[in-house]
């Protein structure tokens, strides 16, 4: 089952895409504009540390698998 949550502000990326790496399933980054990021791509991973260090993810919310809660539960809200 996938679960989707919002993404807090001012998180560290290289902390939360550790956090990824920790994660089973694929973690995707759906912005409010709607372009998704799969965060276990390398290229989507770039992009994301780009634009999250400008606080570019308002509106963003992530989508992951049930299981992989508990490797990003500190960056969601």
């Amino acid at each position: 089952m996938k679960l989707q949550k919002g993404l807090r502000h001012q998180i560290e990326p290289v902390h939360f895409l550790k956090a990824v790496n920790r994660c089973r399933g694929e973690v995707v980054l759906t912005t409010g504009e709607g372009d998704c990021l799969n965060l276990k791509s390398t290229l989507s991973r770039y992009i994301f540390a780009v634009n999250a260090d400008q606080q570019e993810f308002p509106e963003s919310k992530i989508c992951f698998e049930e299981g992989d809660y508990d490797c990003i539960r500190e960056y969601l809200m």
